[in-house]
């Protein structure tokens, strides 16, 4: 019944606050904790671009992955987004803004094989992918299967859970934050995050929590009650973001990258 917690740092790319993305990295090192770096293949997203450096980049991500610093995931191909509503997510509050959902199967094929071959050109080869905007539909899970992909870090639960042949390492939270029980993945966007933020990571650890690396994750198996905690967890998730939905109305969003905020 402890709890185990996944970390995952989202938007790595060419150009991202270096300083930022070291900062939260040189954190993980100090208690010994290896997360996921969500990398951006070919990234066109100006809201991720802080600084005109990055000359550099994919040597360090290689380099941390073999020195097994961090696990690599696949964050999408473009970061770019268009506005469709059948995120299979979008019930429980997520908007309607993906790179993925609603493009027929063969071109979010595609998309995932364009960003797979880019990261192999660099020494990566994740298999593990991590969906912009937490946004994704059946096609885009049957097109990930079909490029080799075997891990989604995204969905809604306490434990993880197969489908379509893939399997799910949920996200509750984008802050540190305790579970009851179960594994969570805790996501983290090191270019926009505060000092604040960066005080409450070092805190958590210092906490003693169970961290687990990917590679723990994977080879974790949850208890047989597991499917029915998630269900729950679903049930409750969405009563929470109905409400609120209700209580608060939020303003109007674009499909153009500016003015958002990244995930």
């Amino acid at each position: 019944m402890t709890p185990r917690y996944l970390f995952r740092m989202d938007d790595a790319a060419p150009g991202m606050d270096r300083s930022a993305f070291d900062r939260c990295l040189g954190i993980f090192r100090e208690f010994d904790v290896r997360p996921i770096v969500g990398i951006v293949p070919d990234n066109r997203d100006p809201l991720l671009v802080k600084s005109g450096g990055g000359r550099d980049f994919w040597e360090t991500m290689a380099r941390f992955a073999g020195e097994k610093i961090i696990t690599t995931a696949q964050h999408g191909l473009h970061h770019v987004y268009h506005r469709h509503a059948g995120s299979l997510l979008r019930r429980y509050g997520f908007d309607d803004l993906s790179e993925f959902a609603g493009l027929p199967f063969d071109v979010q094929l595609e998309k995932i094989r364009q960003g797979r071959e880019i990261l192999s050109s660099h020494g990566l080869a994740p298999s593990v992918w991590m969906a912009p905007n937490h946004s994704f539909d059946g096609a885009t899970l049957k097109a990930l299967a079909a490029a080799g992909f075997a891990f989604v870090t995204d969905g809604i639960g306490l434990y993880p859970y197969k489908r379509c042949g893939l399997t799910f390492y949920p996200v509750l939270s984008g802050k540190p934050r305790r579970i009851p029980c179960g594994m969570t993945t805790i996501c983290l966007h090191p270019n926009t995050m505060t000092e604040n933020d960066f005080i409450s990571l070092r805190s958590f650890f210092a906490g003693s929590p169970r961290i687990v690396s990917f590679e723990e994750a994977i080879v974790y198996r949850p208890p047989w009650f597991a499917p029915v905690v998630n269900v729950l967890c679903r049930i409750a998730f969405f009563l929470v973001k109905t409400i609120m939905r209700l209580r608060w109305k939020p303003p109007l969003t674009f499909s153009s990258t500016a003015g958002r905020r990244q995930r």
